[in-house]
């Protein structure tokens, strides 16, 4: 699979034998100027974005369901990243901080 951002407020899971998108993810905020980036996280069960708004996104792979909205920045986060051996995710944003959740 693939994960895409968009500047229409949604992600995208596609298969990349079809072309097709198979599902829809929203609730990020994606419109402003920024581009924010999505990435898979935990093994693939995840699906992590950053977002105009602060904050930053995960939602279960297998049904697009949201899973968490974690808070705590004051600018756009730009990117996450997924550390398998600590569990954890890193969070990066404008504000100049890098939080460890």
């Amino acid at each position: 699979h693939l994960v895409s951002s968009s500047k229409d407020n949604a992600l995208r899971l596609w298969d990349v034998r079809t072309a097709k998108p198979l599902l829809v993810l929203k609730g990020h905020q994606n419109t402003a100027r920024n581009f924010v980036r999505a990435r898979f996280a935990k093994g693939g069960t995840l699906v992590a974005s950053g977002s105009d708004d602060g904050g930053a996104f995960l939602w279960h792979a297998s049904s697009g369901e949201l899973a968490a909205r974690l808070g705590g920045h004051t600018d756009v986060v730009y990117d996450t990243a997924w550390s398998e051996p600590l569990d954890l995710i890193a969070t990066a944003s404008h504000d100049g901080l890098i939080k460890l959740w």
